[in-house]
């Protein structure tokens, strides 16, 4: 199947025939309509380059939670006006812009700062720039344009585009979504435009052509969990007048620098972290795979989930503070040179915190609180 038109409605034969729920029996009456709404796209439609979609949301929340993973060969999507049923209530109509699958304001939402004609973009086609060979498949450069009128980047919605060098992103964008850039491979420019309020966990994950400074503006006050992990980068930078972020030295912290957000996966390999710090947030310091050595703040209190996760180089005898009270899950996990650690003997220690590692068991010591 080339191309793969969804349909509004499906006979009751075609319901039977096409849709398979695990211990649910479907007894749908013979000759009868029924919307397409919720359906779940088991077979994998490997070969589909085009996609065409009605105005049909229950198929689409369904499309997107997969992150369209049942159709890996899209090169491009089409939108029709066929309907299901009227809803004036509806806020939203999908619409393909070179071949690009948006969603499309028809009201305002003051709640969310949403107009008229603000779009949101769902998903960019993954095989976009791919040449198919004979035995193979092979990437051309590809650059994208944003439209102007863009406000939000959908989970997932660049992910695994292996063609992706350059995106331009629009100066009305307010969020990028989870997992958004995740493994775009190829991928070494992009910017960052004032008025981007938050850039969601894993965004940029696996992205290895990003190896020089980010720069964000003033207006950002969220990098979630693991937004850069895997990705080279040599150094985040914030204005000075910003007014949730800080970085010093290339490392991303908190406006009050008692949160270390992100250090640069082509950063230092030896790094102290400022007395400042109280807590150090979720995979931190994740995949930095030459960091060697790292010196705590007396003032430390938390370390997140997978802060150190996979630091490969980290070696040595690790001494936490007393203030500590909180190792996460995984903090430590695949540190594999670490070897020995020692930490107070009141602190709230995950089981898993240094799986992966030399560790048999850290060493508990005395601390008067």
């Amino acid at each position: 199947v080339k191309t793969l038109k969804i349909p509004c409605k499906l006979r009751a034969e075609e319901i039977a025939s096409m849709t398979q729920y695990s211990g649910e029996v479907l007894e749908p009456e013979k000759d009868k309509e029924y919307p397409v709404a919720g359906a779940r796209f088991i077979r994998s439609f490997e070969r589909c380059e085009t996609l065409v979609l009605p105005q049909n949301f229950g198929v689409l929340e369904d499309l997107l939670e997969t992150s369209f993973a049942a159709f890996p060969s899209l090169e491009t999507f089409v939108t029709t006006e066929e309907r299901v049923f009227d809803d004036p209530e509806n806020a939203v109509e999908l619409e393909a812009i070179d071949g690009v699958l948006f969603a499309k304001a028809t009201k305002s939402e003051e709640e969310v700062e949403v107009a008229v004609n603000d779009r949101f973009l769902l998903k960019y086609p993954p095989m976009r720039g791919a040449e198919h060979e004979t035995y193979s498949i092979t990437f051309r450069p590809t650059e994208y344009v944003v439209p102007e009128s863009t406000r939000y980047i959908a989970s997932n919605a660049f992910a695994n585009c292996f063609s992706l060098k350059k995106v331009v992103l629009p100066q009305k964008l307010t969020l990028i979504g989870e997992g958004a850039f995740h493994d775009c491979t190829c991928l070494s420019e992009i910017n960052f435009p004032e008025g981007l309020q938050c850039i969601e966990s894993a965004a940029f994950w696996g992205c290895s052509y990003l190896t020089g400074e980010i720069v964000f503006p003033k207006s950002l006050r969220y990098v979630m969990n693991g937004a850069f992990c895997k990705a080279p980068v040599k150094g985040f930078v914030v204005p000075n007048d910003a007014e949730y972020l800080k970085t010093v030295d290339g490392v991303l912290f908190s406006k009050e620098m008692d949160r270390l957000i992100c250090y640069p996966r082509g950063g230092a390999t030896e790094y102290a972290i400022p007395e400042t710090v109280e807590t150090i947030e979720y995979r931190a310091f994740a995949d930095c795979v030459a960091l060697k050595k790292v010196a705590f703040p007396k003032g430390l209190k938390k370390i997140k989930p997978g802060a150190f996760a996979a630091c490969e180089a980290l070696s040595g005898e690790l001494a936490l503070p007393d203030g500590v009270t909180e190792i996460g899950d995984g903090a430590f996990v695949d540190c594999s040179a670490l070897s020995d650690v020692s930490i107070p003997a009141d602190a709230s220690i995950a089981p898993n915190a240094f799986e992966g590692t030399k560790v048999e068991a850290p060493v508990f010591r005395p601390v008067e609180r």
